[in-house]
């Protein structure tokens, strides 16, 4: 009975550093299982899931595993992972309770299927460095290839189309156009659009012309348009508003016609039917308002430096680490800019600068001072200027705010 004691502790001896050597991390004895796949359509042929590996290491990120995705139509092979764009490695991991996600954007173009509906068979393998392992997931699903069109094949529907008289919601009085628009097709249906995501660009134009003359009155400024994304819907909502200092028309009661249309972003092809409505509305007279600021310093107090983050997307040098502020100032007419001053960057000084507008005497007058951030400028101070009366002396500023030590400009209107 001892003899057989010896011999098992020594089988136990000799065989204990194999059962170590046998727990040892071998790669090849790795197993697959794909979980959660789903597929869409845009412009192209998504297809994700998760893959769990469950023989896991227990130093993660030391064996990482090729996976090799390939699609089928008809028993013959349309597409494979091989580009360096598309090969996706998977690393396997202790605790990865929830697998790898796979993600592939896979173009209609480079599987060459035409528009309409398709029976694909999907095939995911995985290998390591030169050892393959076998096909793990197989997948049968239906893909609808939707039509894609040229860019300038886009043609727009435009409906609910109104025409306001309005003083109120732009803090000026003017014109207000409303209207909804149904594209034929998606961002996304555009030929090229991968490659330029602003090729989904169209303009919303909107021109006046004269009723009994047929004259154009109103010509392009930034205000008769605006850009329509057909990113993700056909369906768009428009609002432009003109207001009457834009309009340099003689100043008594105008009669005219509203149109509007869709174009190409360069505007040199119209995309839709022309709609049209009347209008009357007086013309305000429009007089000169002269604004010149003569100084404005910035109280010395904090300010935001720049972030490292905001610093990568900063083409200038601005207040690194310093925190002082960048001033520019604006001179508004309601809510639109009218005027912009260069920044003084760094500084606690603005730019000395001055002006010449055309305002109606219904218009609010403001000055702003900012600070030049890279994703959002903050507001340093907002003068509300009076809208003189003609021909009258000029108006004075020179006083200090909450926000300024001092500003000194002055102003009047002919």
């Amino acid at each position: 009975m001892k003899e057989l004691l010896k011999l098992i502790t020594l089988l136990i001896i000799v065989l204990k550093p194999i059962s170590i050597q046998a727990q040892e991390y071998n790669p090849k004895l790795q197993s697959f299982e794909v979980e959660n796949f789903r597929h869409d359509i845009s412009s192209s042929l998504d297809i994700n899931f998760n893959i769990i590996t469950s023989n896991n290491p227990k130093v993660p990120y030391k064996y990482p595993y090729t996976i090799r995705v390939s699609l089928y139509e008809n028993d013959q092979k349309i597409w494979e992972n091989l580009s360096e764009k598309t090969i996706v490695e998977l690393e396997a991991k202790k605790d990865n309770y929830f697998g790898n996600y796979m993600f592939f954007d896979i173009p209609f173009e480079e599987i060459k299927l035409k528009s309409g509906k398709h029976m694909l068979f999907l095939k995911v393998a995985a290998s390591y460095k030169d050892y393959h392992f076998p096909v793990f997931f197989e997948k049968e699903f239906f893909v609808d290839v939707p039509i894609l069109y040229d860019y300038d094949e886009q043609f727009f529907i435009l409906t609910n189309y109104q025409v306001y008289l309005d003083k109120d919601n732009y803090k000026t009085p003017g014109l207000l156009i409303r209207s909804s628009s149904e594209a034929k097709f998606i961002d996304q249906q555009i030929n090229g659009f991968r490659e330029n995501p602003f090729i989904g660009k169209y303009v919303f134009n909107v021109q006046l012309k004269d009723k009994y003359t047929g004259e154009i009155i109103s010509l392009y400024n930034p205000n008769n348009r605006n850009d329509i994304f057909t990113i993700e819907s056909s369906n768009n909502f428009h609002q432009i508003f003109i207001p009457y200092n834009e309009l340099v028309l003689p100043a008594k009661k105008q009669e005219v016609f509203v149109e509007i249309f869709a174009t190409t972003i360069d505007e040199n092809k119209v995309l839709s039917e022309v709609q049209v409505k009347e209008i009357e509305f007086i013309q305000p007279i429009l007089h000169r308002f002269h604004f010149k600021l003569d100084k404005a310093l910035v109280e010395k107090k904090k300010y935001d430096p720049t972030s490292s983050l905001g610093q990568l997307f900063s083409k200038k040098e601005s207040n690194i680490g310093k925190g002082n502020p960048d001033v520019f100032w604006e001179l508004r007419t309601g809510n639109f800019v009218k005027f912009t001053s260069k920044t003084v960057n760094n500084a606690f000084s603005a730019q000395p600068d001055e002006t010449t507008i055309r305002v109606t005497t219904q218009d609010s007058l403001k000055l702003f001072f900012w600070d030049d951030d890279v994703f959002k400028d903050d507001l340093i101070e907002m003068i509300e200027l009076i809208n003189p009366p003609i021909n009258t002396p000029k108006n004075t500023i020179n006083k200090q705010t909450d926000n300024l030590e001092i500003v000194k400009c002055e102003y009047y209107k002919n």
